[in-house]
């Protein structure tokens, strides 16, 4: 269940305006709100690489794993077949143009003309690639291809061996980004009211329990812009006891 934009809003702003120092403008909250959504976004691949280290819990819906897994499963995207083409004979895959939503990659298949078939690849550094190619005792082929992420964001993958010039002989699977929160509203006498019929209206997209680190992570920034550092400093002490609750 996804968090109301509008709820977030509501209280921020009445947690702001409580000591009428400051006005959070409807501009400044949305940048504030996708700001603070891709922050938590993000933290949860570290608190997972974290508890990976760590031995699980078998008690159910109490793994701290588990959790963060279920919450990033919301924004898994799979490969229903082929949903990508090479750009040249290189076996190079322009990952920004196919996919402008892209986070992580998950799984890279590829087509094997011979066999007609997809074949999962693994990935390595384009380092170990050219090792590879250059390697008397070649470890890759058509069933057992490779590919290695390339440019300074990871926006390209190459490929080997150099699957087929053609539509879709490539699958990739991945992890998106969250959609862009934003509270939209309409003008009534010079004050915003809230308007969730907008075409561009978007709640957040994470899980229900993130509310309170949205509303944390948004009035730091809020109480910053405002110059309320009273704001700003109880919000980090709140945002900083969440994580570290999450991380026992």
């Amino acid at each position: 269940m996804a968090v109301s934009v509008n709820k977030v809003y509501q209280t921020v702003l009445r947690l702001c305006n409580k000591e009428k120092r400051g006005f959070l403008t409807p501009k400044e909250f949305n940048l504030f709100a996708d700001t603070a959504q891709m922050d938590i976004f993000e933290q949860y691949f570290f608190d997972l690489s974290q508890h990976k280290r760590r031995s699980g819990n078998s008690t159910e819906h109490a793994d701290p794993r588990d959790i963060i897994e279920d919450k990033i499963s919301h924004f898994q995207v799979p490969a229903f077949g082929a949903n990508a083409s090479p750009t040249s004979n290189f076996g190079d895959v322009i990952i920004s143009a196919a996919f402008p939503d892209l986070y992580r990659i998950t799984q890279v298949r590829a087509l094997s003309q011979a066999q007609n078939k997809f074949y999962v690849a693994e990935e390595v550094t384009l380092q170990a690639m050219s090792s590879l190619e250059n390697s008397k005792k070649t470890t890759f082929d058509e069933k057992f291809p490779i590919y290695a992420k390339y440019d300074i964001n990871g926006q390209r993958i190459r490929i080997r061996p150099n699957p087929p010039i053609q539509s879709n002989s490539v699958a990739i699977s991945y992890i998106r980004r969250p959609y862009r929160p934003k509270w939209t509203y309409v003008i009534v006498a010079d004050r915003p009211y809230y308007n969730a019929s907008a075409a561009d209206h978007q709640d957040f997209e994470l899980h229900s329990s993130e509310y309170n680190n949205l509303v944390n992570k948004i009035l730091m920034m809020a109480g910053v812009t405002i110059g309320n550092q009273a704001i700003a400093q109880a919000a980090a002490a709140e945002d900083n006891k969440s994580i570290q609750q999450e991380k026992l």
